[in-house]
């Protein structure tokens, strides 16, 4: 791991690659509109794509009180999110080093060229999307969407008030695989980042079965923004 740079949030420190600070900075700066909610009660988060803890470690100061399950694949990643929430008890918080594809097991998580640990992609889910090179990456662990939900019910979870998914491409398994469970309806508010503009017909698809949503086109970028609430 390259050595990390310290920043101070919400009074401790907060370990982050150089290379990835502007994301951090970005999600601490309201990028998910999560601002909105402090008024409401917020018992249950799962944040997808957690990367080194941003969105969970301005969960748990927003609510300290509710359940928070975080899941990242990158194991470096993974360290520094392991680091960053250290302060958060036990009993709030879930961490799952793992990163979502259509089946449980192994796979190769790829990265564009970058040195930010924010874009790694599961090329097994990023085919449906575009083409990318899928012969590169680091071999990790991969969980599909309804082992998962499996794994939220293990700790005693059954219904999520918030979802985060910032998570490459992934989001458009999640979703489908989620709605064809008949697990969107349980389902409170929903904050993302879409990654496809032409699958973006798909996401509201879904989305709209069940939810309020709103997606960002973003002209000309290839990635933006999208938020949901349960009708």
């Amino acid at each position: 791991m390259s050595f990390p740079a310290c920043y101070q949030v919400y009074g401790r420190d907060f370990f982050i690659e150089p290379a990835s600070a502007q994301f951090a900075n970005a999600v601490f700066q309201d990028e998910y509109q999560v601002d909105v909610l402090r008024s409401h009660q917020v018992r249950t988060i799962l944040d997808i794509g957690a990367h080194v803890g941003s969105f969970t470690v301005l969960c748990h100061h927003y609510w300290p009180e509710a359940r928070i399950v975080a899941v990242e694949p990158h194991p470096e990643s993974f360290e520094l999110l392991v680091r960053n929430t250290e302060h958060i008890p036990e009993e709030n918080l879930t961490l799952i080093n793992a990163a979502v594809a259509p089946e449980s097991g192994r796979c190769i998580l790829s990265s564009p060229v970058s040195h930010s640990r924010v874009s790694e992609y599961v090329p097994k889910v990023w085919e449906s999307i575009e083409p990318r090179h899928s012969d590169f990456g680091l071999q990790v662990d991969c969980i599909s969407p309804k082992d998962l939900w499996k794994k939220l019910g293990d700790v005693g979870i059954d219904e999520i008030d918030l979802l985060k998914l910032d998570c490459e491409g992934a989001e458009y398994l999640i979703v489908s695989e989620f709605a064809a469970l008949g697990l969107m309806e349980r389902i409170g508010w929903i904050r993302g980042e879409w990654h496809s503009r032409k699958d973006n017909l798909l996401l509201a698809g879904f989305l709209g079965q069940t939810h309020v949503f709103n997606i960002d086109p973003n002209h000309p970028h290839s990635v933006g923004m999208f938020v949901a609430h349960r009708a």
